[in-house]
């Protein structure tokens, strides 16, 4: 991402709003923010070495409707970033599913059944 008006133009193109190639026609009017930052904890900002696009919209419903519910506001918030050329980040993803961290909503231990 050296260029960050380039990297807002892009991502305006390819956004959901009625000027962007996934414009979605049942949604109505989408809200878009794009802007870049700098994120101080990955490499390669000058000036900046992320994307922020940020949409948001009120959303028609079908079957909410017999609930009285005509329609829903929706967010959604997306990042991307760019290394600008330097070594890549190494990512990790632990999923610890023993009994000592698995908890209900209600915080108590969920117990194991016995067979």
């Amino acid at each position: 991402m050296p260029d960050a008006s380039a990297a807002t133009a892009t991502a305006q193109e390819y956004g959901t709003s009625s000027v962007g190639k996934n414009q979605l026609k049942n949604i109505g009017t989408v809200t878009e923010l794009i802007s870049t930052k700098c994120l101080a904890s990955l490499p390669g900002c000058d000036p900046a070495n992320a994307v922020v696009a940020e949409e948001s919209a009120k959303v028609p419903t079908f079957f909410a409707r017999v609930l009285g519910i005509k329609s829903f506001n929706i967010k959604a918030k997306a990042t991307a970033c760019s290394y600008c050329g330097v070594k890549p980040l190494d990512i990790m993803l632990v999923v610890d599913r023993t009994a000592r961290c698995a908890r209900t909503t209600m915080g108590r231990a969920i117990r194991p059944a016995l067979t």
